[in-house]
């Protein structure tokens, strides 16, 4: 398999950081450019903003400071870092066909709570629906509760 565009969707989470560390390892080993993107949905009750879907510069400082924080920088990957707005499966997906990504690598759930919930149903709908192969990382912690739940061990990476 030629691997020359790679793309990891990131949410700050510790299974995206472990997605980035192997996407980053797999763009090294095949020279090949990552794509970091972080999609961003409209909260369901924002109505601030001069029109639906503004989001004001303020708001997503945070985010581009944690991306900027997340980059590969000084470490001869070469990479391209984007911020999508709109539904995250379907801007991953609509990214990845727009930039001839030869395959994906995300984490399996979102950072707690409801966005964790969100983001394995993100990982979920991107592997159904991707027109290239999906790479889900799970966490050290995740692996090892896998391997515990049902006695085998279990590796940190899934191809789809």
């Amino acid at each position: 398999m030629n691997i020359r565009n790679i793309l990891c969707p990131v949410d700050f989470s510790d299974s995206s950081k472990t997605a980035l560390t192997f996407a980053s390892a797999l763009a090294r080993e095949h020279d090949a450019e990552l794509h970091i993107v972080y999609s961003y949905e409209e909260p369901f009750a924002y109505t601030e903003g001069a029109f639906p879907g503004y989001v004001p510069p303020a708001d997503l400082a945070p985010d581009h400071t944690a991306l900027n924080a997340m980059l590969p920088e000084g470490t001869g990957i070469r990479f391209r870092h984007n911020f999508l707005f709109g539904a995250p499966a379907r801007t991953l997906l609509d990214y990845a066909s727009e930039h001839d990504i030869d395959i994906i690598v995300m984490g399996t759930h979102g950072r707690t709570g409801l966005s964790r919930l969100l983001m394995g149903s993100v990982a979920e709908e991107v592997v159904r629906h991707a027109e290239c192969p999906v790479v889900t990382v799970k966490t050290p912690a995740e692996a090892s509760e896998a391997a515990s739940d049902d006695g085998s061990s279990s590796t940190a990476a899934n191809t789809h």
